[in-house]
């Protein structure tokens, strides 16, 4: 069979720019609440105010950046009510497509989660947040990739971009629950390896509540910091 002749196109100045501010976001370098000046953001990475304008409108349509009257663009801060919002569905989702998984179970995926979990373990002996986000990401991805719902696939994707605020939030401020998290995948995956639909739902979803558990007490403890602050202000 003949090689296809395709080439890989370079990005343009809009995707570079959308992707550049998305990974910053992401990853932690831009935090909730800090502003996006459309001007300022165009100097520093000297471009026009157009793809900025254009990535910026781009981040809010996916729910990374809220954009406030007379304040401007700034990286989203979840309140308490919609992050709760967002774990309680996570739960029952990835619960969901961890039993689908487990009654699945592909050869290939399965080391492949295998492969993953050392990689985070070596990534997080290196104090990698970076790699930490994409190992962490990779892993429910593949579980999800192996429950073979499309559907599924597609809720859990809309909200992977609020899960990722919050993730840098919770690993800022209680980074001992990296290591927890870490065992707690081991206890998904060995359910996968063994095909216990039962046990896999389970782990899952006691996996995320006991995420939101944590992050439950760092954000009632940022939201009280706030209205003190604001308090202390007037």
């Amino acid at each position: 069979m003949k090689e296809p002749l395709t080439i890989q196109k370079p990005l343009t100045v809009a995707e570079s720019v959308y992707q550049k501010l998305r990974d910053h976001i992401v990853f932690g370098h831009l935090q909730p609440g800090e502003r996006l000046a459309e001007k300022q953001l165009a100097q520093q990475m000297g471009v026009s105010r157009t793809p900025v304008r254009e990535a910026l409108f781009r981040l809010e349509r996916e729910g990374l950046i809220q954009v406030l009257p007379r304040q401007g663009a700034m990286v989203r801060r979840l309140s308490l009510e919609e992050a709760r919002q967002v774990y309680e569905v996570r739960a029952l989702l990835e619960g969901l497509a961890a039993q689908l998984a487990a009654r699945n179970r592909p050869a290939e995926a399965l080391a492949e989660l295998r492969r993953v979990l050392d990689a985070s373990r070596q990534v997080m002996a290196e104090q990698d947040t970076r790699g930490l986000i994409l190992h962490n990401n990779r892993f429910h991805d593949l579980i999800v990739e192996m429950a073979g719902n499309q559907v599924l696939h597609t809720i859990l994707s809309q909200l992977r971009s609020q899960v990722n605020l919050l993730r840098i939030t919770l690993w800022s401020v209680f980074p001992g629950r990296l290591e927890q998290t870490l065992s707690e995948h081991e206890r998904i995956h060995a359910a996968l390896a063994a095909g216990d639909e039962a046990g896999a739902e389970v782990a899952a979803r006691e996996h995320i509540a006991n995420s939101w558990e944590v992050l439950h007490q760092v954000l009632v403890e940022h939201q009280e910091q706030s209205e003190n602050g604001a308090g202390a202000s007037t």
